[in-house]
């Protein structure tokens, strides 16, 4: 049982950091195919897409941290709330990362030679 709930909280974090060091999925073959300026634009797009995305994550995470929150673990009797607590915590850090990426792209693209 706590194997189960460590994979998840270490899957939640790994996702966290794919997106720290910019290892998650992309599509590079469509991106590098289109003109300059269309290559920012589908940048920010997916940018926003993925922080629709993580609001998503942490929101409903923390509504259901709230309807377990009672709930105790079958063998371990450990609060459910410890688990499910991996989706707020990995979105905070998803968050932050994509942050940290948007605005490092903003102050790229604003170069004279991105515009």
């Amino acid at each position: 049982e706590l194997a189960r709930y460590l994979f998840i909280w270490i899957s939640m974090i790994g996702a966290a950091y794919g997106v720290k060091t910019q290892a998650h999925f992309g599509f590079e073959l469509l991106v590098k195919k289109m003109p300059p300026r269309m290559q920012w634009m589908g940048h920010y797009l997916v940018q926003l897409c993925m922080g629709i995305l993580v609001f998503v994550l942490v929101f409903y995470g923390l509504r259901i941290v709230t309807i377990v929150a009672f709930q105790v673990t079958p063998a371990l009797q450990l609060p459910m709330r410890y688990v499910y607590y991996s989706l707020p915590v990995s979105g905070v850090l998803l968050a932050y990362h994509l942050f940290h990426h948007f605005l490092i792209s903003c102050r790229l693209h604003h170069r004279p030679e991105f515009i």
